[in-house]
């Protein structure tokens, strides 16, 4: 096989037929276990696959908005919600810059959380003027 024919296979495999495998999985046991614990471990797993990240909750953040895969990465390694909260966000709207500093990560990363921690209290604002109006 040629070297274009193996990462052609390896990209397609990994970004479409085992990130549809797992969901398919993760159906397949919500559907037949009560157990949700099971279902919740599945959850996150194509995302991790297709998007590359280590851990459950990177691939949550990187869904929420966030691009930058060092960035993800490290809200994951400092976020106390488990991946499968609904509280990522306000963690993620609420998180301080001194607290973002402790992490001793890259000034990219840095940025990153900043300008959407405010891009999130701004629409959060704009929806909840909205609401009363």
């Amino acid at each position: 096989m040629a070297r274009s024919a193996v990462t052609a296979f390896t990209d397609s495999f990994c970004g479409v037929y085992l990130p549809w495998a797992l969901n398919t999985v993760r159906g397949c046991v919500g559907s037949i276990s009560p157990n949700t614990i099971a279902e919740g471990w599945l959850s996150s797993r194509s995302t991790r696959v297709h998007i590359g990240l280590p851990s459950p909750k990177a691939p949550m953040f990187y869904a929420l908005g966030l691009r930058s895969h060092e960035t993800a990465i490290r809200c994951a390694e400092h976020c106390p919600e488990p991946a499968e909260s609904m509280r990522l966000t306000n963690w993620l709207a609420n998180v301080a810059d001194d607290e973002i500093q402790r992490w001793q990560a890259s000034g990219t990363v840095r940025r990153e959380v900043i300008a959407y921690c405010d891009h999130l209290t701004a629409q959060m604002a704009h929806d909840s003027t909205r609401d009363r109006g």
